[in-house]
């Protein structure tokens, strides 16, 4: 059964270190100044540049709304955009306001916008299982995103932000199904029971006013280089791609490849997962047929389920799978605490694969282990690791609360390129060949 607060809980984002970035002021709504970022889409295809920030633990891109400029995390985890209202209200996770936490340079101003427009009695909500939250006003806006021009798009205007870190992005942009949101009718400081009411989801707009070629959305994450991930420029941009109305182009990938459906749930109870007409979908998941690695095949893994989220930057495996792969690592990883296990930087990791749709899809050895801190890049001692998958059991994101639902998420997402049929409702995922990150300092 899918717990209640799989609902409501759309992203993890396990952020160790932040930086803000630097605001670069509002850009005209143009192609000319889309394309100047990256930004490109013809004949319904519309393609945009990822960049990767705080070292690799994020993928933004940018777009506009009303001209003004914004870079946003991308999260198919959830489905609504929002972005801070100028003047918004930042807090800790304790409410004690804290106006540099959010890290936001580039906020949203309703004041210098021709096409701003009020949604009236309508309010976003979205809360984060790490106790980031927002709330604030639903406004209506043009959207600019990798050419395409969306016209009267709804999104949230956050007024009230509360943060754990100053993360740096601007906002957040779900490419999400629109079940995947919350919006409720007259209700601007609380969620009220059955005051809830429909907010299309931006890919959802995009379909229905016919710009797109195909209802597809396709991402590509690169895995970060080892000279970025110990130099000290925070982002580096030509990262992956997101495209709307196609597929991602020109990634290497090695032929290995499976198209599979996505599941649904009940909505009347919550079962999951559940295929009768009245079905319906909040995540991109999927069936996991195993996860394989040395002495996997003692492991009951019956009815093992994920989603695709790239808001996520970890995996968030089953415990059973987490805990014997730890102890097959060289030295063995030790258990940090809610899930999370500490290991070597330098440590021996067994190959590691997960089957979907009868297809081996294999993880790149250094999504395996996932660096926390560089330190002194000439200093192994100063390193600090964690394995890239959590023990979902422990964290209480799946198993414990009832559920065998669990999250693919960045570093496993690195390793393909995947391809999301919104109306034939599919996901296909593509092998990508080895890629060439540079070696760890000597």
């Amino acid at each position: 059964m899918l717990d209640t607060r799989l609902l409501s809980a759309f992203l993890f984002l396990s952020v160790t270190s932040a930086l803000s970035i630097s605001s670069r002021g509002p850009q005209t709504n143009s192609a000319a100044a889309l394309d100047r970022h990256g930004l490109r889409g013809t004949s319904g295809r519309y393609e945009a540049e990822l960049c990767s920030y705080l070292w690799g633990l994020d993928y933004r891109l940018n777009i506009t709304l009303g001209g003004q400029r914004f870079e946003v995390l991308v999260d198919t985890g959830s489905a609504a955009l929002w972005v801070a209202e100028k003047g918004f209200n930042c807090t800790d996770t304790n409410d004690v306001q804290n106006a540099t936490l959010c890290g936001m340079t580039n906020v949203y101003d309703p004041s210098i916008s021709s096409t701003y427009k009020n949604v009236p009695e309508t309010y976003l909500y979205q809360a984060y299982v790490d106790g980031q939250k927002m709330k604030g006003p639903a406004a209506s806006e043009v959207l600019g995103l990798g050419g395409m021009t969306v016209s009267n798009l709804t999104f949230g205007l956050a007024t009230s932000v509360r943060s754990l870190y100053p993360y740096g992005y601007d906002g957040i942009f779900g490419f999400g199904l629109p079940q995947n949101q919350e919006a409720f009718f007259d209700q601007p400081n609380v969620r009220a029971p059955n005051a809830s009411v429909s907010v299309p989801s931006p890919l959802e707009v995009a379909i229905a006013e016919g710009l797109l070629k195909e209802p597809l959305i396709s991402l590509s994450m690169n895995i970060p280089s080892y000279d970025y991930m110990f130099g000290s420029e925070a982002k580096s941009c030509n990262s992956g791609q997101l495209v709307l109305g196609g597929t991602v182009e020109g990634v290497p990938v090695t032929g290995s490849k499976a198209t599979v459906p996505m599941l649904g749930f009940n909505p009347q109870t919550l079962d999951f997962p559940y295929d009768k007409p009245d079905k319906n979908y909040v995540f991109y998941s999927l069936k996991v047929d195993s996860f394989n690695f040395p002495g996997s095949g003692a492991i009951d893994q019956t009815d093992y389920y994920a989603f695709l989220d790239s808001g996520t930057y970890q995996n968030f495996f089953p415990g059973p799978i987490v805990q014997a792969y730890a102890k097959s690592v060289s030295p063995p990883a030790t258990a940090a605490g809610n899930g999370y296990y500490d290991v070597d930087c330098k440590a021996t990791t067994p190959d590691f694969s997960i089957t979907i749709g009868g297809t081996n899809f294999t993880m790149d050895h250094s999504d395996i282990i996932s660096f926390v801190s560089t330190g002194d890049p000439s200093d192994p001692s100063t390193w600090v690791c964690q394995l890239g998958m959590v023990d979902a059991n422990v964290n209480d994101w799946g198993g414990s609360n009832g559920t065998r639902l669990f999250k693919l998420g960045q570093l496993f997402q690195h390793n393909v390129v995947s391809t999301i049929d919104v109306a034939k409702k599919t996901i296909t995922l593509a092998e990508r060949q080895p890629q060439d990150i540079g070696s760890l300092p000597a």
